[in-house]
């Protein structure tokens, strides 16, 4: 069963350890997602990043440092998949191609040259408060059981014990976030 992390959408103290640390087991994928990163914040990530562990980095935005730092594959949300016209020309040196889903129509329409795409939220999120899972689980499962040319991915509250259920239900594998990053705490606002 893939394993996928996904980083923790905003810097923290000690994130290039906890990332290489994550990265040590050499059945993971880390997905570089900083949704309100700089190009530079991200950069200085990847650099923090031993060159050997670039090709399990799939990255989520400034997809051109790929060049520089030869880096796994490109996932799409999905919106960036909608703004897409050719997945073709995105499919170079072997890179993995990936994207996001929130329900099953929308899993059945995937174009075919995607790798994998998550699905979620399957369980009630760890990281999104108030992120629960609407998913008729059932035809999930039954979707899953067929022939699919996309493997599918879980997101949404994963975490080491859901992940039996994970793969009991037919996923091919599982994302992780919430359950993974541990940040310091927040510092207190100003004025308490």
């Amino acid at each position: 069963m893939q394993k996928i992390i996904i980083t923790y959408p905003t810097n923290f103290i000690g994130e290039p350890e906890q990332i290489k640390q994550v990265l040590q087991d050499e059945n993971v994928i880390l997905h570089l997602r900083k949704p309100d990163a700089t190009e530079a914040e991200y950069e200085a990530l990847l650099q923090a990043i031993p060159a050997t562990f670039h090709k399990r980095v799939v990255l989520h935005d400034y997809y051109h440092l790929q060049k520089k730092y030869d880096v796994g594959g490109f996932h799409f949300s999905t919106k960036k998949r909608a703004e897409i016209s050719n997945l073709v020309d995105w499919r170079i040196d072997k890179l993995s191609l990936s994207t996001s889903t929130h329900s099953l129509e929308e899993l059945e329409k995937l174009d075919v040259h995607f790798d994998y795409a998550f699905l979620s939220p399957i369980f009630p999120s760890i990281s999104k408060q108030g992120y629960e899972g609407n998913l008729d689980m059932q035809a999930v499962q039954r979707y899953l059981q067929k022939p699919h040319h996309t493997k599918v991915i879980a997101l949404g509250g994963i975490d080491e014990r859901k992940m039996p259920q994970s793969k009991e239900w037919g996923f091919d594998g599982i994302a992780m976030l919430g359950s993974i990053w541990m940040p310091p705490p927040a510092p207190p606002k100003e004025g308490r």
